[in-house]
Formats: C-alpha cells, structure tokens, sequence
C-alpha cells in the first residue's frame, strides 16, 4: 500500500486541487444564474470537443476504479476535465460569446464530478458542488447581508447627493473587498462590466483578506525602505564636490582651485597615484551633488505649485 503523505507540500498541493474544484463550481453556479439550462443551447465544434473529454474521463474513471480504487489518478482526471471546461468558459467570457455557452453541458461537467464525491463520500447532497456554505435561514441569514446593502446605499446616496463620485467608485471597491467577504460572498469585476458573485466559506475569504492585507503591507515596507535608501543616497551628494576634501582635514592641508587636494596632512605632495583615485571620487561625487541638486529643484517646483 501507499505510503500516506502529509507533508506540508502535499497538503497544500491537496488544498489547491481542492480550491480548483470549489472555484469550478461556483463557476458553474455563477453561470446556471445568468442562463437558464432551459433557454437555447449552442451545439458547436467547442461543445463537441468538451463533450468527448466528459465520455472520455467517465470512461478513464472507471478503468482507474477498477484498478484496486485508483483515488489519485481519479482526481487528477477530474482536475483535467474541470481545467478544459475552464478553457471552455474562458473563451465565452465576453457577451457576445456568453450567449452561445452550453449551459447544459457545463452542468453535466459539474453534476459527474458531483456524483463521483458523493460515491467517495466527499459529500452527501445532490446538489451541484460541495453544497451550501451558507448557514442558518430566514431572517437570520439575511439580516447581514441586508444590513451591508443598506449601508453600501446610505454611502453611495450620501456620496452621489454631494456630486463625489470618487467617493461613489471608493465605496463599490470597498463593498466587495472589505465587507462581502465578511459575509461569505465573493464579488468580481468582468469585462462586460457586469459583476459575479460567488457563495464561500467566510474563513476561506477572510484568510485571503488576511494574506492581501500582508502582501500589501509587505510591498509598502518595501517601497518605503526603497525609499529610504534613495534619499540616503541622494544625501550623499549634499556636499559638492569642491568642498568634499576641504572637509578631510586631517587628511590634506593644500587644494587646488577645483578642491583637489594637492598636499596631505605633512605638507607631502600627494602622489600621482593616489591622485588619479581621488579624481574618480571628485567625479562621482560631481554627479551625485548634481542629481542632489536636480532633487532640490523637483522638490521646489512641486511645493510651489501646491502653494498656487
């Protein structure tokens, strides 16, 4: 027998085959909402084609089940059936080509995989998917959902009545990404411009809340450390370069008229050598006062015209 693996990357690998199948149904879900089954069915070469990978995978399916139960290879062909549908859905994503998608197949997709994690004992309803993650009924249930409709409407009344309409498009953004997923409803912007929602298990959203919410953190340290080192870089070239070994007193007692110094602390002649050392950072140090400088300019220009 198999050895059992729980290792950390065996278990997030199971996590995303079994994220990819949650994500497929409320695809399917999202899909049987906006098209009847009952309306018109486009029957096409796509159709045709993932029509022949359904029979195919059932038929794959029950050769793998009459190998000693071959679990493994049964979910990955369940996974490769689920990432051709994908593709099908992908390519009827804009309106035009929506109206063509075969609603009935899809759900024939979605009803075999549904069947065969019953027969596993993954799941126990008939439904579509894993069923519902909602949780209670009635006024208990809605009561949140009302009450976040209700606040999103205040905020977009009061917003629209005062002619803000940033304040309109922050509070749609601010909806679906801070308060839905609360509630177990995953909101996404389409193309078409018309959004889909999606029925989830509020801890799975809020963990990818959480993970957002890191993520950005993390990129903002990282913008502000970058910008701490440009600024650190850039206060190197505060001082210009005919005053950088003036400053070096207990180094050099003579210059030139550039500030190149033309004896050390003894009163010795510097060498040639070591001049032609101090001439690259003399040059170096030129450039960086100048971007310094084309700093401060940038800097300038920008407060006054914050000031007009």
């Amino acid at each position: 027998e198999a050895v059992m693996d729980y290792s950390e990357d065996s278990m997030e690998a199971a996590h995303n085959v079994e994220r990819q199948f949650q994500e497929f149904f409320h695809a399917v879900k999202a899909l049987n909402r906006e098209k009847s089954m009952t309306a018109n069915q486009y029957w096409g070469a796509a159709e045709k084609d993932l029509h022949a990978a359904l029979v195919q995978t059932r038929r794959d399916v029950h050769t793998k089940l009459q190998d000693n139960f071959d679990t493994p290879s049964v979910i990955l062909a369940l996974s490769a059936l689920v990432s051709k549908t994908n593709v099908y859905l992908s390519t009827h994503a804009d309106p035009a080509a929506a109206a063509q998608v075969s609603t009935v197949l899809v759900h024939s997709v979605a009803q075999y995989i549904t069947d065969m994690f019953r027969v596993f004992g993954l799941i126990e309803t008939h439904e579509v998917g894993f069923g519902s993650v909602t949780e209670g009924g009635g006024e208990e249930a809605l009561a949140p959902i009302i009450g976040a409709f209700s606040a999103f409407r205040d905020e977009v009344r009061t917003a629209a009545k005062a002619k803000e309409h940033g304040k309109v498009l922050s509070a749609c953004d601010s909806v679906r990404d801070n308060v839905l997923p609360l509630l177990g409803i995953r909101l996404e912007d389409r193309p078409s411009g018309v959004a889909v929602f999606k029925l989830e298990s509020k801890e799975d959203l809020m963990r990818e809340m959480e993970a957002k919410k890191a993520a950005e953190e993390k990129k903002l340290a990282q913008r502000l450390e970058q910008q701490r080192k440009e600024q650190e870089e850039l206060e190197k070239g505060r001082m210009p370069a005919d005053q950088l070994f003036r400053a070096m007193t207990d180094k050099y007692s003579e210059f030139d008229e550039r500030g190149m110094p033309t004896k050390d602390e003894k009163g010795e002649p510097v060498s040639k050598s070591a001049l032609g050392k101090l001439a690259k950072v003399y040059e170096k140090q030129t450039k960086m006062h100048k971007k310094y400088q084309d700093w401060q300019q940038k800097q300038g220009a920008s407060s006054s015209s914050n000031h007009t």
